[in-house]
């Protein structure tokens, strides 16, 4: 027999009809959805014992995009492809072209257990 364990009701515990999961889904929508703020920075985030992160209510803080500089520009507009990579290219291809070969010879197998049937 299903059981609630929050409301006693004949549905599984975590099912949307039940009244007070409902409750709950329904309030955790409306907090975050007001929370209309930027997140915390990095530093107001603290670690538990137990490995859990959690965030500190930290309501003082104010973005401000003078804390992050702009970054300098690249130093180079165009980055050649490397041998390496194009090693791999290579390799990928060689790879594509057996794979064909071997569905090929797949191909004409079935075609002769199709006929030895």
């Amino acid at each position: 027999v299903i059981k609630c364990i929050h409301c006693d009701g004949d549905h599984q515990s975590n099912a949307l009809k039940c009244p007070i999961v409902k409750s709950y889904r329904a309030t955790l929508t409306k907090k975050l959805l007001s929370a209309n703020r930027p997140p915390p920075p990095p530093s107001a985030w603290s670690n538990n014992n137990n490995g859990n992160i959690n965030i500190n209510n930290n309501t003082n803080y104010q973005h401000n995009w003078a804390d992050y500089p702009q970054l300098p520009p690249p130093q180079k507009q165009n980055i050649p492809y490397s041998t390496a990579s194009n090693e791999m290219i290579n390799k990928i291809g060689e790879l594509i072209g057996s794979m064909q070969k071997i569905n090929d010879v797949l191909v004409r197998i079935e075609k002769k257990n199709q006929e030895f049937e």
